[in-house]
């Protein structure tokens, strides 16, 4: 995959930024949150997957630019918070968890779990 399908790729899920991030873990509602950029190798390689992913179980992700330059600071304190220290990542809440991930390898079924369990 390249940068312009990561680009298409990204066109379907609700672009965020780091405040609207963490308002929606905080609120501990079942939400998803995918962090990467389109010049990184590795979310090109998981993007795919993850569109896949939504559609097949019909998950809204929502996608906070790691490099976008308007939000560079709230960017990096919301990846300092949950620990990602690298993209991509995933982060979910429900009433149950926060949880994270950064593995580019998770198939589409062990992201579909990751936003389920």
């Amino acid at each position: 995959m390249n940068v312009n399908d990561f680009n298409e790729a990204v066109q379907h899920f609700n672009r965020i930024d780091s405040q609207e991030a963490k308002q929606l873990i905080e609120a501990r509602e079942g939400n998803l949150v995918f962090v990467g950029r389109e010049t990184c190798p590795y979310c090109r390689l998981f993007v795919g997957k993850l569109a896949e992913a939504a559609v097949t179980a019909d998950l809204t992700v929502n996608f906070l630019h790691s490099q976008d330059s308007q939000d560079l600071k709230g960017t990096q304190a919301f990846r300092d918070q949950y620990e990602l220290k690298t993209v991509p990542s995933l982060v979910f809440s429900d009433q149950n968890r926060i949880a994270t991930v950064s593995d580019s390898a998770m198939t589409v079924e062990e992201i579909i779990a990751f936003a389920r369990s």
